[in-house]
């Protein structure tokens, strides 16, 4: 067949044809990537995730061990200050009294 028998609509289709095929190809391609770009996007939101609960795990625990300390703290220095304070009520108690005049 030479090039004088094939029929220029016929050579218009084929151009088409090939030209459609390019173009699926093209639009696989991109569904592809954007579809490699969106499962990235995930994987990197679940390991922020990750690191953002582990690091306020990491928060709570330091705050619970603070606040056990300190309730810890207050409960010596109540303590302690109420030993001072019975100390200071014997030793006024004694000198009142006078029982450390000579």
């Amino acid at each position: 067949m030479s090039d004088q028998d094939v029929n220029p609509a016929q050579t218009m289709q084929l151009q088409t044809m090939q030209q459609l095929a390019e173009v699926k190809g093209q639009l696989t391609n991109i569904f592809t990537l954007i579809k490699d770009g969106q499962n990235s996007t995930n994987q990197r939101i679940d390991d922020l995730r990750k690191s953002v609960e582990t690091r306020f795990s990491g928060v709570e625990e330091r705050l619970t061990r603070v606040e056990e300390n300190e309730r810890s703290t207050a409960l010596r220095a109540a303590g302690s200050g109420a030993l001072m304070g019975a100390i200071v009520a014997a030793g006024i108690e004694l000198i009142t009294n006078g029982k450390l005049h000579g």
